[in-house]
Order: structure tokens, then C-alpha cells, then sequence
């Protein structure tokens, strides 16, 4: 115990608690403990602040502060009563600096290795939300897919992808803003985040799959890139083994995964963290680049392209002579934006024969709209970025919104626009050149930009670049997150530093590339990331569905129709894109889901599986606990008294068959009896009484519950027994009772 004087003693030696107690302790929780006891000489005191309050509290160890007098021996004069509040820098300086770092404390957080403060929070909308949200492969998607989603499936099927991508984003934008604004700020961890809003099992379950779709995304990047450098800048680099696609494939592996394995050194060196700028920075070089092209063929007396398609359609493309418009019967390639071409191109086509010779040679023709809308969905799938660096924000609640719904627009009017232009300003028989054979190694939307076809190849590598150093960065932070929840059976390795878990991130990464092609990988990407979509939204809406306590979130935006809709829409989308890939990303999250609601159950009841069923009936009660059902629905609750003799058999079986017949199986049945006796002598002889009860309700052909009381009396017992038997509303409303027969 501490002394009762003025000073107030710094913590000491093994008495200071550490950065890492669960339990911080709190300045107004408890009294301080008094003794008589003066302090000793060695420890420090501060000198005695005069004040003219009636009292003045004091916060010891224990934090708490109380108007109380201070005993005359304790040498306080009579104008130096304790005050009820008092600011504490002054005289305790260790204390709130305490508190202070304990506050934003977390045991999620990513950026806390080795016990080392958060980084400071100076991050705004702009560079800590719509930066990281807008790192998508968007550049890549439409300077090397955009043109043959337009050429094969049309106008109006681009645009309804850019509309659908758009809503998906938005709705999930929201359900973000939600779970944001919902006042839990654990800090730097998108994980801890979804966790704290949504719970352990449903925030674990989203995280996983995000984790995936993180690594899929930068496998994605690594084999976008390499198609960039095989295809467009140096073909004669595919030199790995193999004819036709089999060939195209191995050397998207290999270089796939030497360039992964340089976006993962890139991603561990401390300079990754400001690469932020690169993915929008590609992605507005590609689209003023497109634009530029568009307006300088728009333009009265501009040079002409110097590409035109043959007269027959179907025909191989050929470029035009030097210095004509187009050799006999030829059509300009590139004529400029027109309503004539747009009209053109606004309904799907197949692919002209001869088109994919080079490097798409022997490629599947599949242009369905799930293969065009597996395509185009990873542009949208930096949603769940914008909450990545929420540890670094000045204002959580107010730059999620905003940024992650400005990203979701921005991404989806950027694939309408460039979608729209190109389909009013290029030929369709050389939109549906897919890897630009007919242009002699320039892709369709390098050589309708402008000054240069090289402008939007260095915004699709700078958008390729960002995004997987995004990705993988993104991903080891989930990882380590999921391995310091110990909730899954991770290596404890994952949960400490960085390069343990980027390590691991880029090594499942290295699974996504060995598919070797972006076409095949793109479905797999978009099925796992619009997986731990679905299950944001289905938990936000469930949340605001049901009334859950602890969740009032702030977004005006923010209904749980809302969320409920962008639930239905993503899985739609994963049903369309790939059938089989959504019900193996399903079947994924589900699997999280019940294994941490396992581990959860286990941990909270001792027990497993029937840790899970308590669970379950203890939420159901506490849901139930203030609705008492109309009278319209009042059905028998039956409590059943019996009596037992002296062999502990029920004197009136009869009752057990009565109540098996008027329940039918069904409502809720309770046998009960009173033991007169004593505790805990007669304990074993009610354990036995309720074993014979069951057996005679088993019988009997019914389903309940006993209860067997002990009481000095059978009037007492049975008053205690019809009072107190049930748990919440799972009560008897009805007594079942035998009528006792007339004495003789």
C-alpha cells in the first residue's frame, strides 16, 4: 500500500506495467488505496500544488481519483485540500505517457513489430485511401484486354461490365464506410478493422480471402508484365521450350515468376511504402494517352493513320503503303471518334479467322460474357485497400468514405470512358486483334494514343508495377494478422516482422503463376476477391439486420439493404465469371468461418462442437430476452410435476404419456420433482432421480428437460421450482400435475 501524502511516486522497477497488459488501467475506474504508512526516503516525491477546491483526488496505481480529506499527520495544511480533478502532466508525467501508449494499442496491428510505437498519423483521404484503392491493375487491363473486351463482346457488353464492376465497388465501398464509421479504430490493419466490427469469425473469413485475391493480384501483375515484355518490347526473349500456346505459357511462367521475385524484393525494401503513386500514375499516363490519340484524329486536317483494314472482312490486316491513305478498297484503321463506328461496334462479334497467328496462336476463342467480365473485374479489386493504412489516418471515419467510394467512381467511369472511345474510334476487325499481330508488335491501344504507342505500354507496366507491390505488401499485412490472432493454425514466424510474411505472400503468388497466362488466372483473381466482398457485405448486412449490439455506424450511406444488395450482386458475379472457381472460393470462407467460430466456442466454453451449439442457444436467448410473444400465439409450455416414491420412480407415469401426446414432439417440456432432503448429502440421489426421469421420457416417446430439486420441504421446492425453472424466454407458461386421489 502507498502513503496517503501529497507526492505522487513514478512507477518503479517491477511495479510499472508494460505496453502489452490486455488491461490498461483507467483513470476513472477506482479508488486509490490509502494506508498510514508514510512513503520511504529513496523514492521520489513532487512538491504539493496548493488549490482552493473543497477536495482533491489522487490516481494511484489503480488510476482512480475521489474527494477525500487527507488525515492532519499526513502535514497538509488546511488550505491544501484534494481537488476532484486535477490535470496530471505536471505532477505525474510518467502516467499519461503511459496511457498514451497504450491507447492505440493493438494486437492486430501490423506495424507494431518488436514493440515498436505506431507510426505517426498524418496521412489524409488522398494519399492514405484513394491511393492504395486506385492500385489496380485498371492501367494493365486496358491497354492489353480493354480492346478485344470492346472488339468481341461490344459496346453495350463493355458498358454493362463498367456499370456492374461500378455498383459492385460502390456497395462494398459502403458496407467499408460502415464498418469505418462504426467507432472501433485499432490501428494499421485492415484485418483488425473487420474483426473488430464484424467479430473474430466473420473478420478472419473475409481476410483470408482477401489474402488470396492479394496474391492472386500480384501474380497477376508479375504475368501481365511478362506478356508486356514478351509480346511488345523483346519477342525474341521467349526462348523457353515449347510450340504455340504451350510455349507462350512456359514463358509466361518463367518470366512470371523472375519477375514476381523482383516485385517481392521491391516490395521488402523500405521505399516500397511510397510507391503508392505508381498504379494511378500509370493508369492516368494510359488514358491521356488514348484520349491525346482520339482528339489529335478528331481534329480538322489531322495526319492521317497510317493503318487500314482490307476490303473483304475477315482478311488479314495490313498497314498501309508510306505516304497513302489506305491501298484500293481499304478502310482506315483509326478514323477518328464517330457515331457511325460506335453504332458499328455497339453488338458482339466473333473474332475474324487469321487474326491469332503470332502470339495468341491455337488460343481458346471463348468470348462469353463471364470470360469478358473475368477479365475486367481485378480492376475493382482495391476496395478493401482503402482501410490498409487506417493506422496512419488523421480521421478514420471521415477518409475512408470518401476515398474508398472516390476510388470505386473513379475506377468505373475510367473503363467506361476508355470502353466508349475506343469503340467510337477504332475499326472492330482490329479491336478483336487481341495481342496486336496485325500492328507488328504495338498493341491496339498504344497505336490509337498519342504522341506515341509507348505512352500507355509505360502507364500498363507502371500500373502493373504499383498494384503488385500493393498487392503484395497488402497481403503479408493480412497474413500477419491472421498468424497474430492465433485463431488459424499458422506458424508463429508469420506473425513477427515483415519479410516472414512477405515471404509467404509471394510464395502462394508463385502458385497463381504458374497458370501462365493472364487470361486464365483473371477468373481465379476475380472469384476470390468478390468472395471476401460477399462476405463484407453479408456480415454488414447481417449486422444491421439483426440487432446486434456494439454496431451503430455513422455512414449516411449505409443500410443494410445496401449491403444485402452487394452481397447478391458478388455472388452473382462469381457464379457468371467462374461456377466452379465461386464454389471453391465458398466453400474457402465458409471453412474459416466454422473453423473460427470452432476455435472461438472452444476457447469460450471449454469445448469444440458443443462449444458451438452453446453459442448458438445463448445468442438465440439473449435475442429473445425482451420479446414476449402476442397472445394470438400462445401455445403449452408444459412444466410436468411428478413425485417420486421411494425407489425413485415417478408415481404417476401417465403424466410423461399426457405430455408426450399434447406436445406432439414439439414446444417445450420440463419434468420436475422435489427430493426433500439436505446438501450436498442428497446431491447423488437427485443425480439418480434425474436419470430416472429421463428414462421415463424417453418412454414415454417425449423430448425435455428434468430438473430435480433438493429442499428441507416439498411446499418450498416446488415454489422454487415453478418460479425459477427455465433460462430466459425458454420458460414453462403451463403445470402439468397429477390430482391427488381422496383419502380414504
Amino acid at each position: 500500500m502507498s502513503g496517503a501524502g501529497l507526492g505522487a511516486r513514478p512507477w518503479r522497477g517491477g511495479a510499472e506495467p508494460s505496453e502489452s497488459s490486455p488491461e490498461p488501467p483507467s483513470p476513472s475506474s477506482s479508488r486509490p488505496p490509502r494506508s498510514d504508512t508514510s512513503p520511504s526516503p529513496s523514492e521520489e516525491t513532487t512538491p504539493p500544488l496548493h488549490s482552493s477546491a473543497p477536495g482533491r483526488g489522487r490516481a494511484g496505481t489503480g488510476g482512480g481519483a475521489a474527494a477525500r480529506p487527507t488525515p492532519p499527520e499526513a502535514g497538509l495544511a488546511s488550505d491544501r485540500n484534494l481537488a476532484l480533478f486535477e490535470e496530471e502532466l505536471a505532477t505525474r508525467p510518467r502516467v499519461p505517457a503511459l496511457l498514451r501508449r497504450i491507447a492505440p494499442y493493438s494486437a492486430l496491428s501490423p506495424d507494431s513489430d518488436d514493440g515498436r510505437a505506431p507510426a505517426r498519423r498524418l496521412l489524409g483521404t488522398l494519399r492514405g485511401v484513394a491511393a492504395p484503392s486506385l492500385q489496380t491493375l485498371l492501367g494493365l487491363v486496358l491497354v492489353l484486354r480493354l480492346p478485344w473486351v470492346v472488339g468481341t463482346g461490344g459496346v453495350l457488353q463493355a458498358a454493362a461490365i463498367a456499370l456492374l464492376l461500378g455498383a459492385c465497388a460502390v456497395l462494398t465501398a459502403v458496407s467499408l464506410s460502415a464498418i469505418a464509421t462504426n467507432g472501433l479504430d485499432p490501428g494499421g490493419c485492415p484485418l483488425g478493422l473487420l474483426s473488430g466490427a464484424l467479430g473474430p469469425e466473420a473478420g478472419g473469413a473475409v481476410g483470408l480471402c482477401a489474402f488470396l485475391s492479394a496474391a492472386f493480384a500480384a501474380a497477376a501483375a508479375a504475368l501481365g508484365a511478362a506478356e508486356i515484355l514478351l509480346v511488345y518490347l523483346a519477342p525474341q526473349a521467349a526462348i523457353l521450350p515449347g510450340r504455340g500456346r504451350g510455349g507462350r505459357l512456359n514463358n509466361g511462367r518463367g518470366y512470371g515468376a523472375g519477375l514476381l521475385g523482383l516485385l517481392g524484393l521491391g516490395a521488402a525494401a523500405p521505399p516500397a511504402a511510397r510507391a503508392a503513386p505508381l498504379g494511378p500514375a500509370g493508369l492516368l499516363l494510359a488514358l491521356l494517352g488514348l484520349q491525346a490519340g482520339a482528339l489529335r484524329a478528331a481534329l480538322p486536317g489531322g495526319p492521317p493513320h497510317g493503318l487500314c483494314l482490307p476490303a473483304q472482312p475477315g482478311g488479314r490486316l495490313q498497314p498501309c503503303p508510306r505516304g497513302g491513305n489506305g491501298t484500293r478498297g481499304g478502310r482506315p484503321a483509326f478514323p477518328g471518334p464517330s457515331a457511325r463506328l460506335l453504332a458499328q461496334n455497339l453488338w458482339p462479334r466473333p473474332p475474324e479467322p487469321g487474326l491469332w497467328e503470332g502470339p495468341g496462336e491455337a488460343e481458346d476463342d471463348d468470348s462469353s460474357f463471364g470470360v469478358l467480365l473475368g477479365l475486367s473485374l481485378p480492376t475493382a479489386s482495391g476496395v478493401l485497400w482503402g482501410c490498409s493504412r487506417s493506422g496512419e489516418l488523421r480521421d478514420v471515419a471521415r477518409s475512408v468514405p470518401a476515398g474508398s467510394l472516390g476510388a470505386a467512381l473513379a475506377t468505373a467511369l475510367g473503363y467506361l470512358s476508355a470502353a466508349l472511345l475506343l469503340g467510337a474510334s477504332v475499326e472492330g476487325q482490329l479491336l478483336r486483334d487481341k495481342f496486336g499481330g496485325s500492328l507488328r508488335g504495338t498493341p491496339v491501344a498504344g497505336a490509337a494514343s498519342w504522341p506515341s504507342p509507348w505512352v500507355p505500354l509505360a502507364g500498363a507496366l507502371l500500373s502493373a508495377v504499383g498494384a503488385g507491390l500493393q498487392a503484395l505488401l497488402g497481403g503479408s499485412r493480412l497474413l500477419r494478422g491472421l498468424a497474430r490472432t492465433r485463431a488459424l493454425p499458422l506458424p508463429q514466424a508469420l506473425g513477427r516482422g515483415r519479410l516472414w510474411p512477405l515471404a509467404a505472400t509471394t510464395a502462394v503468388a508463385e502458385l497463381g503463376v504458374l497458370l501462365g497466362s493472364l487470361d486464365l488466372l483473371a477468373p481465379v483473381l476475380s472469384v476470390f476477391c468478390l468472395s471476401s466482398y460477399l462476405g463484407l457485405n453479408l456480415a454488414c448486412a447481417l449486422q444491421g439486420l439483426l440487432p446486434t449490439p456494439g454496431w451503430s455506424p455513422r455512414c449516411r450511406l449505409y443500410h443494410w439493404g445496401v449491403s444485402l444488395a452487394g452481397a447478391g450482386l458478388c455472388l452473382g458475379l462469381m457464379l457468371v465469371t467462374c461456377w466452379y472457381c465461386a464454389l471453391l472460393a465458398i466453400g474457402i470462407g465458409a471453412t474459416a468461418y466454422k473453423y473460427l467460430e470452432y476455435r472461438g466456442a472452444q476457447s469460450e466454453w471449454g469445448e469444440g462442437l458443443r462449444g458451438l451449439s452453446l453459442s448458438a442457444a445463448r445468442f438465440a436467448l439473449l435475442r429473445l430476452e425482451d420479446g414476449r410473444p402476442p397472445a394470438p400465439s400462445w401455445r403449452p409450455q408444459l412444466l410436468v410435476l411428478q413425485k417420486l416414491d421411494e425407489e425413485l420412480r415417478a408415481t404417476q407415469p401417465q403424466l410423461l404419456a399426457l405430455a408426450a401426446q399434447l406436445q406432439a414432439g414439439k414446444g417445450l417440456t420440463v419434468v420436475g420433482s422435489v427430493l426433500p432432503g439436505e446438501l450436498p448429502r442428497d446431491q447423488p440421489r437427485a443425480r439418480a432421480a434425474e436419470q430416472a426421469l429421463r428414462a421415463g421420457l424417453a418412454g414415454a416417446g417425449a423430448r425435455g428437460f428434468v430438473q430435480v430439486l433438493v429442499a428441507p420441504g416439498r411446499g418450498p421446492g416446488l415454489a422454487a421450482l415453478v418460479q425459477g425453472c427455465g433460462l430466459g424466454a425458454l420458460r414453462p407458461n403451463a403445470v402439468l400435475m397429477g390430482w391427488c386421489p381422496p383419502h380414504p
